[in-house]
């Protein structure tokens, strides 16, 4: 077994789509998954030779060298992009430490530590960061800039400059997180089919997906309280955008 960064990630929600729906809508919810390399490539991101990935139910494992994460955590931030196209959420884990990961087969003691993030720990739509994986991110890529803008910049020239630590943030609880909302995304034809034709279109569809999950599941509170966490969030990340307003809390 050798070091690497691993990820265990599943769709949130999907046991009750599996109990509902059928065959066919299910292998269309976990499409993104499949579709990984295939959208890396159209995005014009580096896929690490080093990146492994299976699959299975609603779960798919991604694993790389330490020395990839900045690319590795690009590629899960595309996949977040992907499902909110779905209309759906991701939870997971990301851990740091000794792994065996070879075509379908993986295992190891960073396998458990992902797994036990995302199962024990990830309640709310996040993808939970562990500490060790914060550390070598933070060395590898510390910010020595300021934050850029949000929006704004040419997508393919930001990605050169950018720092993915930019992109952890760290809860109340004391859990790091990817930040799971759009920033400064290439705009593919995909996109523009549902109505995107800039990151900040992104930014608006995704805030009106969770605006809708909110009213939804109001009476659910288990579920809501899921999303309204969420909400908490988006309000901070964009509190400085001018075109995109806050969503209002206080109507739930």
């Amino acid at each position: 077994m050798e070091n690497r960064v691993i990820a265990f990630i599943d769709i949130l929600g999907f046991k009750t789509l599996a109990e509902k729906n059928t065959k066919e809508v299910l292998l269309k919810t976990i499409k993104p998954f499949y579709e990984c390399k295939e959208n890396i490539k159209k995005l014009e991101l580096v896929l690490p030779n080093s990146m492994e990935a299976t699959f299975f139910s609603d779960s798919i494992v991604l694993s790389c060298d330490e020395i990839d994460v900045k690319e590795f955590l690009s590629i899960i931030k595309m996949l977040l992009d992907e499902f909110i196209l779905c209309k759906l959420f991701l939870r997971g884990g990301i851990a740091l430490g000794k792994l065996y990961h070879s075509n379908d087969i993986v295992f190891g003691p960073a396998m458990n530590c992902a797994y036990e993030l995302e199962s024990k720990f990830a309640v709310y739509p996040s993808i939970i960061i562990s500490d060790d994986v914060y550390k070598i991110t933070n060395k590898l890529y510390p910010i020595t800039v300021p934050k850029r803008k949000r929006f704004g910049e040419n997508p393919y020239e930001a990605f050169e400059n950018y720092s993915p630590t930019e992109d952890i943030g760290r809860d109340d609880d004391g859990f790091y997180f990817l930040n799971p909302f759009p920033r400064n995304i290439p705009v593919s034809d995909k996109h523009k089919i549902f109505g995107i034709n800039s990151p900040i279109d992104f930014a608006l569809k995704y805030k009106d997906i969770l605006e809708k999950k909110l009213k939804e599941y109001k009476t659910k509170l288990k579920i809501f309280h899921k999303y309204f966490w969420l909400a908490k969030k988006l309000n901070v990340y964009y509190m400085a955008e001018k075109n995109i307003t806050q969503i209002n809390l206080e109507q739930f």
